[in-house]
């Protein structure tokens, strides 16, 4: 977990935040002693996920997964470094994206070029599960 986002948990945690926190999970509609943390995958790579055990690094995974996301933006992350609290400098594809919010600009994007696909290869849209 990166700096930020530990600071955003223990933000949501804390007792001087309370109001704070009760309002953003009414706003939710969520449980104000749950967090939950999201991934987003395409069902045929969620099967690989499962077949190999774990969730692994974009960089990690070569060709062997369907990618729903802008090449141009990926292009952009390549070059995009991370120095984590520790010091720790890695690439943000050596990374796993996690979302605090399960509707975010990604989801989006992945329901646009999912839907594009099906279209353009005349296959079936993943089924939500």
């Amino acid at each position: 977990m990166d700096y930020y986002s530990k600071q955003l948990i223990d933000l949501l945690n804390d007792d001087e935040h309370k109001e704070y926190r009760k309002t953003l999970y009414s706003k939710l509609n969520a449980d104000i002693n749950e967090i939950f943390v999201y991934y987003l995958v395409p069902l045929s790579n969620l099967i690989q996920i499962i077949n190999d055990g774990g969730i692994k690094c974009r960089s990690n995974l070569g060709n062997s997964f369907e990618d729903l996301s802008g090449q141009n933006v990926q292009s952009i992350r390549a070059k995009i470094n991370i120095e984590f609290v520790d010091s720790i400098r890695k690439n943000i594809h050596q990374c796993i994206n996690l979302f605090l919010n399960p509707i975010n600009y990604t989801f989006i994007a992945f329901q646009r070029k999912a839907l594009f696909n099906s279209f353009k290869l005349n296959k079936p849209l993943d089924k939500p599960v």
